[in-house]
């Protein structure tokens, strides 16, 4: 389709509009009345002069059947889904294509080969070849089973208790340089610290007395982008028509896309609290929640005709012949076209833990405390493993579209969108250690953790064209990259491993508040970005044109293309002990 054929075509839109058809399908008889044809794809959504039809494509992207539905059955539910198809076989519905009729439709992660059912009957009988190029079906993929999140926690061995001892007339600090132990009436020398005064007190504890912890940081993070194709183009006064925005030429401006987006600075918290069980303090749960602000961008242009604004693609309609190649969408263009063009995107990311939290080793030391004496080392330290659940969500959305008002009588306008949403959700269980030093005032700690589970992609794509003339408008299927060969919603799901590295320091104000900072940063290996889901080559004769019936390359097309994912940053905040 020439890329100027929605203004050439303006002034008679109206009345092709109202004369559109579609042929009625050619019916034949079944193959045999009490057999039903199980076959299985992909559902698509082919509009053509204004009629929806329904098509089963394989995994090549090639479409085997056409679907038509009996009774109440709505085919819109299982758009873009891989689905198993029950029905009767008739004649050829539109070109090559023959009609499946169908009596049920169910989704399915299987590849289903072609067979014939006894009708009533849901065991297979004689698998049948009934497409001559249909290709043998893959063996089933294995099923990837999650995590149960009601998995019990791991169990973690207790700690030999401490023996009571006879009072003590003088400090005792263990060889390995455990516990601290003081007697009631032990003389000491006040120097600022406070250690447990008995063992009673202490309780055989592995740490400072406090028994719930909470903390919150301000963040200032950066993640990693998706980068975008070109999506708005610009050209020098002059530029022929045919060449205004297309790729390629030196007369041609990139004016935005081709580039990162979601990569800059930006906000966010983190929460923690905890507390421990027992007055030993070595087994305990703890809950992390780190919510980063949503960054978006927006980008305006237009012009009322002066300027030269497109919507650069590759255009692969056949029709084309020699001419196929780097093409354009005009937005504006002098004395011929006016318009408008925006693009909006919004990304958001949130992590959220539950652990419990078990003491595995320590060594008490002085925890600060004016006033309070202290007794053996002036430092301690303690290494806790954490075990429990790990949830992740990263959200892409972004959004094109095109205002134009064509410049000849009568007025024409064209409203033109594309939506596209990359959504992941990850959920799993997760390990890891986590290590806390305090000596005077100051403290230290580090945190690392690994969580396996599996992430869901999953992608939504959508497309809409409104034609406009006196006053009448009339809505089409598809856009412009958003078009019936690659709408609709996909997903997928993956084994993954995501690893958290946090490091802080503190300094305690009091004996109850520190002041914190530090560098946490988390990896995700295997995401979908809604800069991979975008497809700029376009077969010309899908773009929504009732007098166009369209034909040759399902393009633009999907397919997921895992990349990874970093977040990483700075933080400063507040931590207090009860």
């Amino acid at each position: 389709m020439d890329r100027s054929l929605r203004l050439t075509i303006a002034v008679s839109l109206a009345v092709q509009l109202l004369l559109a058809a579609g042929g009625a399908p050619i019916r034949a008889a079944d193959a045999d009345p009490g057999l039903r044809l199980v076959v299985g794809g992909v559902l698509q959504r082919v509009t053509e002069s204004g009629q929806v039809r329904y098509q089963l494509v394989d995994d090549q992207g090639t479409a085997a059947y056409e679907v038509s539905s009996r009774g109440s059955l709505e085919l819109a539910n299982f758009l873009g889904d891989r689905v198993e198809v029950v029905g009767t076989l008739h004649g050829k519905a539109r070109g090559e294509l023959r009609e499946i009729r169908a009596a049920r439709v169910a989704r399915t992660d299987k590849v289903v080969p072609a067979h014939f059912i006894q009708a009533g009957d849901d065991s297979p009988r004689t698998a049948t070849r009934l497409v001559a190029d249909q290709r043998p079906a893959a063996a089933d993929t294995p099923q990837l089973q999650p995590i149960p999140l009601d998995a019990p926690p791991p169990d973690f061995p207790d700690l030999p208790e401490f023996q009571d001892l006879p009072p003590l007339t003088d400090p005792l600090i263990n060889e390995e340089g455990g516990v601290i132990l003081q007697a009631p009436d032990a003389t000491i020398a006040p120097d600022g610290f406070d250690v447990y005064q008995s063992p009673a007190e202490m309780g055989s504890g592995c740490g400072p007395k406090h028994r719930i912890w909470g903390q919150f940081e301000l963040l200032y993070w950066l993640t990693d982008g998706t980068r975008l194709p070109p999506l708005v183009t610009g050209s020098d006064p002059g530029t022929p028509q045919l060449d205004a925005g297309v790729l390629g030429l030196p007369t041609t401006q990139i004016l935005f896309g081709d580039r990162d987006q979601f990569d800059s600075s930006r906000g966010g918290s983190r929460w923690v609290l905890g507390g421990w069980f027992e007055p030993q303090r070595r087994l305990g749960m703890q809950f992390d929640i780190i919510d980063l602000s949503d960054e978006g961008f927006s980008y305006r242009a237009e012009s009322n005709g002066v300027d030269i604004l497109a919507r650069p693609f590759t255009n692969v309609d056949r029709a084309l012949g020699p001419a196929q190649g780097p093409d354009a969408e005009l937005i504006s263009y002098p004395n011929v076209i006016a318009g408008s063009v925006a693009v909006d995107g919004e990304n958001e990311f949130c992590s959220f833990g539950i652990h419990v939290r078990g003491n595995i080793l320590f060594r008490n030391g002085c925890f600060y405390n004016p006033g309070e004496p202290c007794v053996g080392s002036p430092s301690g330290y303690r290494l806790d493993l954490l075990g429990g659940y790990r949830y992740l969500t990263l959200e892409d959305a972004l959004a094109i579209r095109g205002l134009t008002t064509v410049s000849v009588t009568p007025q024409a306008g064209f409203d033109v969108l594309d939506q596209f949403t990359a959504d992941n959700n990850f959920q799993g269980g997760e390990l890891g250690l986590l290590y806390h030093y305090y000596r005077n005032r100051w403290t230290f700690d580090g945190d690392l953790k690994f969580a396996l589970g599996r992430t869901e992609q999953r992608v939504t794509i959508a497309g809409s064209t409104v034609f406009s003339m006196v006053g009448v408008e009339n809505e089409f299927d598809g856009g412009l990259l958003a078009l019936p060969t690659n709408e609709g919603q996909y997903t997928q799901r993956n084994t993954d491993f995501v690893s958290e590295l946090g490091l802080t320091f503190g300094y305690l104000l009091t004996s109850n508040l520190r002041i914190t900072g530090g560098y946490r940063v988390i990896y995700w290996p295997r995401v979908v970005r809604v800069g991979n889901v975008i497809d700029s080559t376009v077969n010309g004769s899908y773009i929504p044109d009732p007098t166009v019936i369209p034909s040759g390359p399902l393009r633009p097309a999907f397919a997921f293309q895992d990349t990874s994912f970093w977040a990483q940053g700075l933080s400063l905040g507040l931590d207090y002990r009860w």
